[in-house]
């Protein structure tokens, strides 16, 4: 265990090290050219407007006659980023680039002149409006950027090597050891399955040589299967976070992508569209979780995990074809579906390699996986979204949910989980009649879904836009809710047991999260939306966890009676109900109230919720209710 922690520590010394150095060296060479870089642009975009008048001049056409300027100016503005305006001076009379005067007046913005020359002569003045902060801006976009890759990567890494390190290291010493204590403790000789060509591979072949020749001379029996039975939880670690982060490369723009197929003939709001596909997708993820758990149970956790990443990869590619908003609908409902079955799948291959003594750890290890590949999959789909199309990001998503499928067949063992019940009506309107859960359902784990998808995933991105923020500053600020989740949720979890009660926790993150969502009303701005995510974080950290270990706890014999996946895949599946009202309801408040006063109402809904829930448990301890 020592050695696994100090090759994984190594790893991400010598990454993080050769990353801040690379990235040191690039973000130099960048702040020295950039302003360099801006003047040729300059001096070139003053020399072709100056070109184009002289050939009009020696045309024939008189300088005052030449029409078509502010129509020729404008689209050379739109397409420079770093000029303000063009204006062409032709003695006392002038033509302007659409808003020259109004850009002039920025404190950053720096007149540039050029003479336009015609047969030696001086006949007219062009003058450029540059930003004088450009270079400034593009190198801290730059640095945020390097910055965000360096994050990034170094969770990739983890990832990576915490598999590399497990399947090649760990799991091979454990069965090895597991070996020789069976022979030991019960003198039962059971066999090694590894064929590698390393020191572990030699030093498994001599195991099992001398064990065969023990149960040659006592003639005692080799026990067939493997020195032990369980997979590590780590091998679906990096297929998991594969998967998950290629479907969260479209989180930051994904709003903006299907503000394209809007048309005000629908006679419907913007809004309301942009939200439409995130909560199909959300329902139709909700709707495959209770089924694709019992189809795994079924076929098996590999064949499931490999048709679910299938499936996905076909959603995803189809989603980069798309054409009218129906097509999306219904691409978007293909990847959720096996997005749902490999949600779920996962889930079902924890609990199938754990027990008691590990359970808790390895679900910790399942929500940390998630957290990781949504982070670092949101970032870097906001960064490439900034230099190439949202079409290509689908298909460059697509590719890497085959390589999750593709790894699992290649690493993951086939073999299927123990049959549960099946879900069905009566079970959950038998769960649904007690009263804790209900109540923490209702109050509590459907807002935190509203707040997760309308707030987070929905307005996030569309503010962000209205901000004029590059998508990749979008992606930037939405991966903070992922970082606060991964960097609390275990350490919270340590002190979370001090508690006899989760309630406290429960409360105190809905209240925390309707706070940080008021934040952007109170404060319209990207700071604003900065901290509220962050705080969100924070409270979904705190709040989140505790749902579903305080509903387990107060429903010990639900629990032992339909079983505790039944009762799980029951919350799990109603707390989805949020993820899907999520956009729609915050589509509505922006609708009638505006983007601003939305965030107000919906921090007003999440506090309704938490009040309701804690007025709830204040009645009932009165009454003497546990």
């Amino acid at each position: 265990m020592r050695l696994n922690l100090r090759l994984v520590l190594l790893v991400f010394a010598v990454l993080l090290g050769s990353s801040l150095f690379m990235s040191a060296l690039t973000y130099q060479q960048f702040a020295e050219s950039i302003e360099p870089a801006i003047n040729k642009k300059s001096d070139a975009i003053a020399k072709t407007v100056e070109s184009e008048i002289v050939r009009a001049l020696g045309y024939g056409i008189p300088l005052d006659a030449i029409n078509g300027l502010e129509e020729y100016f404008d689209p050379i503005v739109d397409a420079n980023p770093e000029i303000y305006g063009i204006r062409l001076q032709r003695g006392k009379s002038r033509v302007d680039s659409a808003e020259f005067e109004e850009a002039a007046n920025q404190p950053e913005a720096i007149q540039k002149s050029y003479p336009v020359v015609y047969d030696g002569k001086t006949v007219a003045q062009i003058s450029l409006l540059v930003d004088g902060e450009y270079a400034q801006k593009k190198s801290l976009e730059l640095l945020l950027d390097l910055l965000t890759v360096i994050v990034v990567s170094v969770i990739i890494a983890f990832e990576l090597v915490v598999f590399i390190v497990g399947f090649n290291i760990s799991y091979r010493i454990q069965q090895i050891m597991a070996s020789i204590k069976a022979f030991v403790d019960q003198q039962r000789i059971r066999l090694i399955q590894d064929s590698s060509k390393d020191e572990l591979g030699f030093l498994t072949r001599q195991l099992n040589r001398r064990m065969h020749e023990i149960s040659a001379r006592g003639n005692k029996p080799i026990e067939s299967g493997s020195a032990t039975g369980l997979q590590p939880v780590n091998f679906i670690r990096w297929p998991f976070f594969l998967l998950v982060f290629s479907e969260s490369l479209s989180l930051s723009f994904f709003p903006i992508f299907v503000g394209q197929f809007y048309s005000p003939d629908w006679g419907v709001s913007r809004e309301f569209v942009v939200g439409l596909p995130i909560s199909i997708f959300m329902f139709i993820w909700a709707l495959s979780l209770p089924v694709g758990g019992v189809w795994s149970d079924t076929v098996g956790r590999r064949r499931a995990f490999i048709f679910g990443s299938l499936l996905t990869a076909i959603g995803l590619i189809l989603t980069a074809f798309t054409y009218t908003l129906i097509d999306l609908l219904v691409w978007r409902s293909i990847t959720a579906i096996g997005y749902g079955i490999v949600f779920i799948t996962v889930q079902g291959f924890v609990t199938d390699n754990t027990d008691q003594s590990n359970r808790n750890r390895g679900m910790a290890t399942f929500v940390a996986t998630f957290f990781a590949g949504s982070l670092s999959g949101t970032a870097i789909g906001g960064i490439l979204a900034d230099h190439i199309s949202m079409p290509i990001i689908f298909l460059l998503s697509a590719i890497l949910s085959l390589g999750s499928a593709l790894f699992v067949a290649r690493f993951i063992a086939g073999g299927g989980g123990n049959i549960r019940p099946k879900l069905s009506l009566a079970t959950i309107k038998e769960v649904c009649t007690d009263r804790s859960f209900l109540m923490v359902t209702l109050f509590s784990a459907i807002p935190s879904k509203i707040a997760l998808t309308g707030f987070l995933y929905f307005s996030a991105p569309l503010f962000i836009s209205s901000l004029d923020a590059t998508k990749s500053t979008g992606g930037r600020v939405i991966m903070l809710y992922g970082l606060f989740i991964i960097c609390l949720s275990s350490l919270i979890a340590q002190y979370a047991d001090r508690f006899k009660s989760r309630l406290p926790l429960i409360l105190f993150g809905g209240t925390l999260g309707a706070l940080a969502i008021a934040i952007p009303a109170a404060m319209p701005s990207l700071v604003g939306l900065m901290i509220s995510i962050a705080l969100l974080g924070m409270a979904h950290a705190i709040a989140v966890p505790s749902q579903l270990t305080f509903i387990t706890e107060t429903n010990q014999t639900l629990c032992a009676r339909l079983g505790l996946g039944q009762v799980v895949g029951i919350f799990r599946l109603m707390e989805r109900v949020g993820n899907i009202l999520g956009p729609i309801i915050f589509g509505l408040f922006i609708s009638l109230f505006g983007i601003t006063q939305a965030y107000g109402w919906l921090s007003f809904l999440v506090g309704s919720a938490t009040l309701t829930l804690a007025v709830w448990v204040f009645k009932s301890r009165r009454r003497g209710q546990p």
